[in-house]
């Protein structure tokens, strides 16, 4: 149990590490919104990897199939909405969100808006059974408690990344000038931006 336990962790720290557009958002709401909205964005790509997870593990073709088959479709509408993300966040006045964080924090929108990132892009699957492969879990087979403790260690290990990572990120933040923080939020949203015209030109080259 436990070694399953802790083979899922690494997975979950495997898929939520690498620093992409989530990883920017949650250091962006961290920043500009405080400890709890940063963490809060993170728990929703770590809900949407949970799902997948349980995609993966239970190799469920059907769904994966016509998740892969439509990819483009997903990317299309993934990048739509880091285009919107990231203009949203450009245009953002960070002073006044910073100075009213406690009365205006959205834990709703954020916690939605990384779950649908994520959710939009099958990729995220894909990896999922990657590192599976890579682990040896593709070539064992697991009653249905081994899988639970194995989706239990992917959610506590994405979980775990995410409150570290805004943890971390919470300590500098009042160190941090609002004028600077202002500018942090508008480079965090070019990078977004980008982040969404990459997503849909790689279809328009591919």
């Amino acid at each position: 149990m436990l070694d399953y336990i802790i083979k899922g962790i690494i997975i979950g720290l495997s898929v939520s590490i690498p620093l992409g557009p989530i990883g920017i958002l949650v250091i962006q709401k961290t920043l500009s919104k405080g400890k709890k909205s940063g963490f809060v964005t993170g728990l929703g790509a770590a809900f949407a990897d949970f799902i997948y997870a349980i995609l993966a593990s239970l190799g469920i073709s059907f769904i994966i199939n016509s998740l892969v088959e439509y990819h483009i479709y997903f990317q299309i509408i993934g990048g739509v909405f880091l285009l919107y993300l990231g203009y949203s966040i450009f245009v953002t006045n960070t002073i006044k969100q910073f100075r009213n964080q406690n009365g205006s924090s959205n834990l709703i929108g954020d916690f939605l808006s990384t779950f649908f990132l994520t959710i939009t892009n099958p990729m995220a699957l894909l990896l999922f059974f990657g590192v599976f492969a890579g682990i040896g879990f593709l070539q064992e087979k697991f009653d249905y408690s081994s899988i639970i403790y194995i989706i239990l260690g992917v959610n506590i290990g994405t979980v775990l990344w995410w409150y570290t990572l805004s943890t971390l990120i919470n300590l500098f933040r009042s160190k941090i000038q609002l004028r600077r923080l202002n500018w942090i939020n508008k480079i965090s949203g070019l990078v977004i931006f980008i982040f969404g015209l990459v997503a849909i030109f790689s279809i328009i080259f591919y």
